[in-house]
């Protein structure tokens, strides 16, 4: 078995910019126009006409909606439904749903006059890391660089590396894969809006090829988890595993918990048909069954495993199953307290 080390991130974050427009709408408006809007035209809009909008209707919002500026549904400019400056549904810069940045449902302003709720913006500090387990095409090193927010975060790292956990402010950030000594431009894959709450235990994982070499094979992609807040019972451990294996060989396997020498226990696979990309269900075992048996066939033979020495006990652990560059099986490791292991595949066993 194998040890990696790995650098640290840089405590240097970045803010989120959250923009604001205002305009007149190209659309319906005027004073007196008889038609569409007004103040006083009794068909679509305006301040008294008790059918779509304005201060006294009842029915959307907006203060001075197809009247003063917008000429559509609602809100102050935004022409459509609410907001400000979404332009969509809510808030001031989602464009989503709501919030002035959450993307959910709750914002300043929803799609009446008395809203759902308060946006509530991310405060504290959460704690995140990263593992990189993307092929990346040859020439190039297969060493990629972190970026935040557009701006490099002086982090590189190689297939199978993995930081500790970075404790950051509590926002909304954009992560950037570059290949090694690359700009934001040459961005494979983008973890994006990623919201770190206080306290929050973020992992992300950056899996598959940024060229599939072969039909079958999985594109680049950016995995977020989040980690559970609470600890095993004394005497067990946690686990939760991440098919990261890109070869179409991998699309969808079987994993089991076996013995040493890689024979099967039991009759039911811990995680069954998990697709590359997916997570597996948070799994609470005597630390005795921590042995992962890949199952390609999904036929009960173990293809191959992973034995565990020294056993993991009484904590939380991915379980990152992937292969390196030769197609050789690997499974990293990632614990709670941030350090992560290699471990090489056994041949498989009996089922």
């Amino acid at each position: 078995m194998t040890i990696r080390a790995h650098v640290l991130l840089s405590a240097a974050t970045l803010s989120l910019a959250l923009s604001a427009c205002t305009g007149d709408d190209p659309k319906a408006d005027g004073e007196g126009d008889g038609a569409s809007d007004g103040a006083t035209d009794g068909t679509t809009d305006g301040t008294t006409d008790g059918t779509t909008d304005g201060t006294t209707d009842g029915t959307a919002d907006g203060t001075a909606d197809d009247g003063a500026v917008d000429g559509a549904a609602d809100g102050a400019t935004d022409g459509t439904t609410d907001g400000t400056t979404d332009g969509t549904a809510d808030g001031t810069t989602d464009g989503t749903a709501d919030g002035a940045a959450d993307g959910t449902d709750t914002g300043k302003s929803d799609t009446g006059t008395i809203d759902t709720g308060i946006f509530d913006p991310p405060t504290g500090t959460g704690r995140v890391r990263i593992a990189n387990l993307a092929m990346l095409p040859v020439p190039t090193t297969g060493q990629v660089d972190i970026f935040v927010d557009g701006v490099s975060a002086t982090l590189t790292l190689p297939f199978g590396g993995g930081t500790p956990f970075i404790d950051m402010p509590g926002g909304i950030y954009d992560f950037d894969i570059v290949p090694q000594g690359g700009i934001i431009e040459d961005s494979v894959a983008q973890a994006a809006r990623v919201r770190v709450d206080d306290g929050a235990i973020i992992t992300l994982v950056a899996a598959g090829f940024v060229e599939p070499p072969t039909a079958g094979d999985q594109p680049i992609t950016v995995v977020q988890l989040r980690d559970p807040l609470s600890p095993p019972a004394a005497g067990r451990v946690q686990i939760q595993t991440l098919n990261g294996a890109a070869l179409a060989t991998h699309n969808i396997v079987d994993l089991w918990g076996t013995s040493p020498d890689c024979t099967r226990m039991g009759t039911t696979p811990l995680q069954s048909g998990l697709a590359f990309g997916a997570v597996g269900s948070l799994t609470e075992l005597d630390s005795t069954a921590l042995n992962i048996g890949v199952d390609l066939g999904r036929d009960g033979t173990i293809d191959y495993c992973f034995p565990m020495n020294p056993t993991v006990v009484d904590q939380f652990v991915y379980f990152f199953v992937t292969v390196d560059a030769a197609g050789n099986p690997v499974l990293y490791m990632q614990f709670a307290d941030g350090t992560n292991r290699e471990v090489r595949a056994s041949a498989g066993g009996p089922p």
